[in-house]
C-alpha cells in the first residue's frame, strides 16, 4: 500500500485551544477590570497604585485580546492546509485509478471538490469551531459574573438582547444566502452569455446579429446589476435590524442601570460593567448568523471530499501491487 504522511495537526490544535482559552479569559476578564478601575476612581480612599494597577489590567486584558487571536490564526491556518493536503492525497489515491481505468473520467468535478475543499475546511474551523465554542462559553461566563455582580433581572435583560440580536442575524443570512445564490446564478450566465457571443463572433458578426446579441448581453449585465443590487439591499437591511435590535435593548438596559445608580442600588462601575459586556457579547452576534449558514454548504463540502477518499481507508488492499502472472 502507498504510505500517507501523518497529519501531525494534534500540537498546532492544542496550541490554537490553549490561545483561545487565554483569549476568552481575557475578554470576560477586562469589563471587570474596568469595573473595578471605575469603582476606585469614585472612591477616594482608594489607593493610587490600586487604581493604576485595575486600569493598566484592563488595558492590556482589552489590547491583548487581538494578539492572541493573530497569534491564533497562524496555528489554525496550519490546522486547515495539513488536513486539506490529508484529504486531497486521500482522495487521489481513491481516484487516479479509476479515472485511469474510466474513458472520459469526471475529472472537473474531482477539481471543484478539491478547489472548494481549503475554504470549507476553514469556514468550519476558523468561523465556526473557533467562534462559536469560544462565544458560547464567554456569555456564560460573563453573564454568570453579571448576575454575582448585579441584581439578576440584568443577566434576563441581557440574554433577552443576545437572543433577539442572534435571531435577527441568522433571518438575515438566511435571505442573504439566497440572494447570494441568486447572483452567483446571474454572474455565472452572464460569463456565459458573453463567452458564446467571443466564440461566435465571425457568425455573429456576419449574420447581422451584432445588434441583438449586443441587447442579450445587456440584459445578462442588467440581470447581474439587479441580483447584486438585491444582495446590497439585504445586507443594509440585516445590519438596520441588528442596529435597531441593540441599540433598543441596550438602551432599556442601560437605562434601568442608571436608575439604580441614582437610587443607589449599583455603582458607576456596575454601568460600566453592563455596558461593556452587552457590546462585547453582541457585536460579534453580528456576523455569526451568515458563518453559521456558510458552514452547512462548507460541511457538505468537507464531506463530499472525505467521500472521494473513502475509499482509501475502506479497501486499502485495492492499492496493493498487481499481481504477478498471466494477465486476463
Amino acid at each position: 500500500m502507498i504510505g500517507l504522511p501523518s497529519l501531525g495537526a494534534r500540537r498546532d490544535a492544542a496550541c490554537a485551544i490553549g490561545i483561545e482559552l487565554v483569549n476568552v479569559a481575557l475578554g470576560v476578564l477586562a469589563p471587570v477590570l474596568l469595573k473595578l478601575a471605575v469603582d476606585a476612581l469614585t472612591d477616594e480612599t482608594a489607593p493610587f497604585g490600586l487604581v493604576v494597577l485595575f486600569v493598566s489590567g484592563f488595558v492590556i486584558a482589552w489590547t491583548g485580546a487581538n494578539a492572541t487571536a493573530a497569534l491564533k490564526h497562524t496555528f489554525t491556518i496550519r490546522i486547515i492546509d495539513k488536513l486539506a493536503r490529508r484529504f486531497t492525497l486521500d482522495a487521489a489515491l481513491a481516484q487516479l485509478p479509476a479515472l485511469a481505468r474510466k474513458r472520459g473520467g469526471d475529472s472537473a468535478r474531482l477539481q471543484g471538490v478539491w478547489d472548494r475543499l481549503p475554504f470549507s475546511l476553514q469556514i468550519v474551523i476558523d468561523g465556526l469551531l473557533w467562534r462559536a465554542a469560544p462565544l458560547v462559553a464567554q456569555t456564560l461566563i460573563s453573564l454568570a459574573i453579571v448576575a454575582a455582580l448585579v441584581p439578576p433581572r440584568y443577566v434576563l435583560i441581557m440574554a433577552v438582547i443576545l437572543g433577539a440580536s442572534l435571531v435577527a442575524t441568522r433571518h438575515g443570512a438566511a435571505r442573504f444566502q439566497d440572494a447570494a445564490r441568486c447572483a452567483n446564478e446571474a454572474a455565472a450566465a452572464q460569463a456565459q452569455t458573453l463567452g458564446d457571443i467571443l466564440r461566435n463572433a465571425r457568425r455573429v458578426v456576419f449574420n447581422g446579429n451584432l445588434v441583438a446579441e449586443l441587447d442579450t448581453i445587456g440584459e445578462a449585465l442588467a440581470e447581474r446589476r439587479s441580483a447584486n443590487e438585491r444582495v446590497s439591499r439585504l445586507i443594509a437591511a440585516t445590519a438596520t435590524l441588528q442596529s435597531t435590535v441593540l441599540a433598543a435593548g441596550i438602551s432599556v438596559l442601560l437605562c434601568l442601570a442608571t436608575t439604580d445608580i441614582v437610587a443607589r442600588r449599583l455603582t458607576v462601575g456596575d454601568f460600566v460593567l453592563l455596558q461593556a459586556y452587552a457590546f462585547r457579547l453582541a457585536l460579534p452576534l453580528g456576523g455569526f448568523g451568515y458563518v453559521i449558514r456558510q458552514a452547512g454548504v462548507a460541511i457538505a463540502n468537507i464531506g463530499e471530499a472525505l467521500g472521494l477518499g473513502e475509499d482509501v481507508r475502506a479497501e486499502p488492499q485495492r492499492l496493493s501491487p498487481a499481481p504477478t502472472g498471466p494477465a486476463e
